[in-house]
């Protein structure tokens, strides 16, 4: 589901997307990682804050929307492309989470780009979470309870009173 726009109206690409499976993702992203990018069926691999203008176009087959087997596969090698060059600035120890579709990343030039990378997880691929319902659940459960790397259970160790002993 995408925001309604003007013929010509552009909006950051993380804000046309509005559909509340894509919000939560949104959020898991936002919360729990770094960086994150859009992979996009019309431009392939985005910045969330690159302005876009709303489009109609698929990588799902059974979709009205699809924009075909020889575009799919020219999108494939140009978002693999755009994957090598934003991953070769990262530290060789870095995580990627990828919460696409198999439409977006099944293709072989994607999965080998996704593949030679040393530490990335699927969490849609597990048998568990092949619903959207269970997806979005996962991401659910993994917004509520994250806390950002150093600073898991703080609280266990929290002194309440200043340290001070009562006479």
């Amino acid at each position: 589901m995408k925001q309604d726009l003007d013929d010509g109206e552009t909006v950051p690409a993380k804000n046309l997307y509005t559909s509340p499976y894509f919000s939560l993702k949104r959020e898991y992203a936002e919360k729990c990682c770094d960086e994150w990018k859009i992979l996009s069926a019309k431009h392939g691999l985005l910045d969330p804050e690159t302005e876009i203008e709303s489009y109609d176009a698929s990588l799902t087959p059974r979709s009205d929307s699809y924009i075909g087997d020889y575009e799919t596969g020219v999108w494939a090698v140009e978002t693999a492309q755009s994957l090598y060059v934003w991953t070769s600035t990262k530290i060789p120890y870095t995580h990627y989470v990828v919460l696409a579709g198999e439409d977006y990343i099944g293709h072989r030039h994607i999965e080998d780009k996704l593949d030679s990378l040393r530490h990335v997880a699927f969490p849609f691929r597990r048998d568990a979470l092949g619903g959207i319902g269970d997806q979005q659940r996962w991401l659910r459960e993994e917004i509520d309870s994250y806390h950002p790397p150093g600073q898991a259970g703080l609280d266990h160790y929290a002194v309440a009173d200043g340290g001070e002993q009562d006479e």
